[in-house]
């Protein structure tokens, strides 16, 4: 799969009018290898949207709306964690001001390693880590990304995300829609989630079903 195109997908902009179920469409046409027609279909259909907000386009998409060409699908064996530090190296490198907030993701290179190396090259004033307070530093999150940058607010668990859902679902999901499209928080929040080995009870539910039942989000 390129990385080209799919770079920006993971970038979650809660500011958009595009779906995630569109970006999960085009993500879905790629892994299952159909023809790129279909992909480019899907593409065309959501250029009118992409066009109103352009300041949400993704990166590789607006290559694709520029040039009308799919380029560099070539392919590369990566692993899910691999794919979520390249991604966040280019978003990085391709925006100065995408930052990351959350525990032990900078010298420690994140709890799962998905930082790897990003504190090294980027410093202290990109990459930054927090104490213990989900609720404290995701609404440090929100508040930078209305005062123009794009956070990317990383949980150890997502469960923990449950000590900060008023930020989440109240600030970062509703403001766009309460300010009538004036307010956007351009914010990203990411962790792992479901069950996995040995990690206890309290790390391994599955909240994905709550959040998207949420408007806005």
């Amino acid at each position: 799969m390129s990385r080209s195109l799919f770079r920006s997908i993971g970038r979650f902009s809660l500011s958009s009018r595009v779906t995630s179920q569109q970006h999960a469409r085009v993500a879905s046409l790629a892994l299952s290898r159909r023809k790129f027609s279909n992909v480019k279909a899907l593409l065309d259909s959501m250029k009118k949207q992409y066009e109103e907000n352009a300041d949400n386009v993704p990166t590789a998409f607006a290559e694709y709306f520029q040039t009308g060409e799919i380029k560099n699908f070539k392919k590369k064996k990566v692993s899910v964690r691999g794919a979520l530090n390249l991604t966040l190296f280019e978003e990085f490198a391709r925006d100065e001001k995408v930052v990351l907030f959350g525990e032990e993701v900078a010298q420690y290179n994140g709890a799962y390693k998905i930082s790897k190396g990003l504190w090294k090259k980027y410093g202290d004033a990109r990459v930054i880590d927090t104490p213990i307070t989900e609720m404290g530093f995701t609404g440090v999150g929100v508040g930078a990304a209305l005062y123009g940058l794009r956070p990317i607010v990383e949980f150890m668990s997502f469960n923990f995300s449950m000590q900060a859902i008023d930020q989440i679902v109240n600030s970062a999901g509703k403001l766009l829609y309460m300010s009538g499209g004036r307010i956007n928080v351009p914010i990203t929040f990411r962790g792992c989630n479901g069950a996995a080995k040995a990690v206890a009870a309290q790390h391994s539910q599955d909240f994905s079903p709550w959040y998207s039942s949420v408007p806005g989000f």
